[in-house]
């Protein structure tokens, strides 16, 4: 049996079946400012991280263009990538970095940003993404969520309806060493998971920092259903696996 000298513990067995599900470990270079190396979801039917990336060599950087300013973004280092062009190939990642800004009248304005990955599966629905805080920061995060669970109760309460979102204030967690900023919420517009936790971990004194998001249905989680279990160990074992060093 071989185990992982990161943690000491042996590998998750390699997934055989769409239900099965392990995890895979990735090996950040991030913007040749801090080293992250973090697991995530593997299975059959689940996306890689830093698609066209060599898990064990993530290099992020700022794409260059003639025409616009430069972008984040990462290099396609993956072997089969390699051999068929010669080399690597830039790619770019600013929606996941800067994302998109959107306003309503109803909740104002916010970014959204897209994740690196992202999975639905039988105990629910887990992505994770890396963001730059200069196009929103994790305070303003924090601050959206709660105004939006507020407007959202509050247009609940004049419809005389029963649906009302809950929310906890942000908490901060220390996981190995990492200080992580934790929120729990439930929410009745969300079909399919209508609670969720998001593990909100800064890089140290960059700019950066990752967005682990975890969606459930709170029945399953209060039946301990074995579905929900399986993938609440996972997002779990994944929060733990975070080891960031300042290059």
């Amino acid at each position: 049996m071989q185990l992982d000298e990161r943690t000491g513990k042996p590998f998750p067995i390699s997934p055989t079946s769409p239900r099965e599900l392990g995890l895979k470990y990735y090996s950040v270079n991030l913007f040749s400012q801090y080293h992250v190396a973090h697991a995530y979801l593997d299975g059959v039917n689940v996306r890689s991280c830093y698609s066209g990336a060599d898990p064990e060599n993530v290099r992020f950087k700022m794409v260059e263009y003639k025409n616009r300013p430069a972008e984040p973004g990462y290099f396609l280092n993956r072997k089969d990538i390699v051999a068929r062009s010669g080399e690597g190939l830039d790619f770019p990642a600013k929606h996941q970095f800067i994302g998109s800004r959107k306003t309503n009248s109803r909740y104002g304005d916010w970014v959204q940003f897209d994740s690196f990955c992202g999975d639905w599966t039988a105990g629910g629905v887990v992505s994770l993404g890396i963001r730059d805080k200069r196009s929103w920061s994790i305070e303003q995060f924090i601050e959206t969520r709660k105004i939006w669970t507020q407007r959202f109760n509050a247009d609940e309460i004049a419809r005389g309806t029963v649906f009302r979102a809950q929310r906890q204030p942000a908490e901060n967690v220390v996981r190995n060493g990492n200080a992580w900023v934790y929120l729990h919420e439930r929410s009745p517009t969300v079909p399919g998971a209508d609670e969720s936790e998001t593990w909100i971990l800064p890089i140290g004194d960059s700019n950066y920092y990752f967005c682990l998001s975890f969606g459930y249905m709170s029945g399953a989680k209060a039946a301990n259903d074995a579905e929900y279990l399986r993938i609440r160990g996972l997002v779990e074992q994944i929060v733990d696996s975070f080891k960031v060093e300042k290059l």
